[in-house]
């Protein structure tokens, strides 16, 4: 009653005001809020030069580095608390803050908090296992991890980090009402960790989107996203090559290199290969019209993925994905929505041949039932209910 008869005021709080999938999150999340006439208040630890703050959004910037990572800052806590005072939030919907986690987490015990985990940093300090064997585990190492992790060259930087996080889900325990991850793969391990939490699946915003014409010209496959070894692009460039799919397939790469050892790894695949072509970083509202004129995304992440919006804009594009069963994507692609394979080079290049052979109504059969799915599953009414229907549960 309290929740369904009242207008509430939000604070949302993110790390940046700009940068990647979480933060578009942010945005869909007060758009849906606000549409249905409630307070939207947006809280970040740093934003950009280039940003501008609207009189609904406020900046905490810690200024301490690691100290502010590792210990609690007074002068950050008075600094929270008065903007708590100025917004009196009704409901905190908390996402991962990694520059004062620990600050912030203090501040909020006096809250309603609901905290929306967006990424693994529970499971794996890298959401990316690396066994003594050099598999990819399941990322289910809690707390021993760096008994075997070769992720970090340093074991005891490996142990702090862990050391951290695990400081941090403790304090998590004491302060948020109920955890909503995006995929029922991350809500099954927080249960186990003695977390309250149930999934709440990303919203899309989509258009109508009409069966489309295939091109019979070239196949584009597309790949959108950071490029950096997590993301398993470099391992989805030789696929691409060893595929040798032919004269009318071509992989075009759209994204920022986040290092230099990347782009250099990277681009010697690319240069390599005529077929393969790196476009470099592109806006947002160039996305829509790249997936539009598309064969299949390919999102072959070695990162344990959670509920990717990647994954999301192909589907409701009634384009092809093909993605690797890392987190949350098995769940998105299951039931014949998707192709989906384990992640190595091999199986990336089985899955991209998968692909190039299905007949044209079997690919159809599979984009229209992943636009369906999304059409009614990642509706913003749809997340809207879900969210509101959590919070009054848990507060009731």
């Amino acid at each position: 009653y309290w929740v369904s008869n009242k207008k509430l005021r939000f604070l949302v709080i993110n790390e940046y005001k700009k940068c990647g999938g979480t933060e578009n999150s942010v945005r869909k999340i007060r758009k849906i809020l606000s549409a249905h006439g409630h307070d939207v208040y947006l809280l970040y630890m740093h934003i950009g030069k280039e940003d501008v703050l609207d009189a609904k959004e406020y900046l905490l910037n810690p200024r301490f580095g690691m100290l502010d990572k590792l210990f609690y800052n007074p002068f950050l806590s008075y600094k929270l608390k008065h903007i708590l005072d100025n917004i009196s939030p009704d409901v905190v919907l908390l996402n991962n803050v990694f520059s004062a986690p620990i600050t912030v987490l203090h501040v909020l015990k006096r809250c309603r908090v609901f905290y929306m985990a967006r990424d693994y940093s529970a499971v794996c300090p890298h959401a990316t296992c690396i066994t003594d064997s050099g598999d990819i585990c399941d990322g289910f190492k809690y707390r021993s991890c760096f008994l075997e992790c070769k992720y970090h060259n340093s074991k005891l930087q490996l142990l702090l980090k862990r050391w951290l996080l695990g400081r941090i889900d403790s304090l998590r325990l004491k302060v948020v009402n109920k955890s909503l991850p995006p995929s029922e793969m991350l809500a099954d391990y927080l249960k186990k960790h003695g977390h309250k939490s149930c999934a709440l699946n990303n919203p899309n915003e989509y258009d109508a989107c009409p069966p489309r014409s295939i091109s019979q010209n070239v196949h584009k496959y597309i790949y959108l996203g950071a490029v950096n070894g997590n993301k398993g692009v470099y391992e989805l460039a030789l696929a691409f090559d060893r595929a040798d799919l032919g004269k009318k397939c071509e992989l075009h790469i759209y994204g920022k290199f986040s290092s230099l050892d990347d782009e250099k790894k990277i681009m010697k695949v690319i240069e390599s290969n005529n077929s393969i072509i790196y476009h470099g970083h592109i806006a947002h509202e160039e996305v829509q019209a790249i997936l539009r004129d598309s064969y299949a995304i390919v999102v072959p992440s070695r990162w344990i993925e959670n509920y990717p919006g990647t994954c999301l804009e192909g589907m409701a594009n009634r384009l092809l994905v093909i993605a690797s069963d890392r987190g949350g994507m098995k769940e998105q692609l299951a039931d014949g929505r998707g192709i989906i394979f384990h992640f190595g080079i091999l199986e990336m290049v089985d899955a991209l041949h998968r692909a190039e052979n299905l007949a044209l109504d079997e690919y159809k059969n599979i984009t229209d039932k992943a636009y369906e799915y999304v059409r009614w599953n990642n509706s913003y009414e749809m997340y809207y209910e879900r969210l509101l229907r959590e919070i009054l549960n848990s507060i009731k």
